[in-house]
């Protein structure tokens, strides 16, 4: 089974992407000049979980789906950011 991943702003839609079951799949997004502060809206789907949350953009902000859910990695380290629901 494949996860589905959907982030968008009000300015950019980085279109749904599917990653193959038994494969890395992590990204990140880049500040960008002419829209500080931008914040993402992220749905994935798996089966029948989904997963949603919302991210401000900040430079070297990393994200990548685990089994339990979503995890950010940020100069504070890695926190889970939201978890699989059904």
């Amino acid at each position: 089974m494949a996860v589905i991943v959907h982030c968008r702003s009000k300015y950019i839609d980085l279109a749904a992407r599917t990653v193959a079951a038994d494969s890395d799949y992590s990204w990140g997004f880049r500040p960008n000049d002419h829209y500080p502060g931008n914040t993402f809206a992220c749905h994935l789907g798996f089966q029948d979980k989904r997963l949603d949350f919302t991210t401000a953009v900040r430079d070297g902000d990393q994200y990548e789906v685990l089994d339990d859910g979503v995890y950010g990695t940020r100069a504070e380290g890695k926190q889970r950011l939201q978890e699989w629901k059904s």
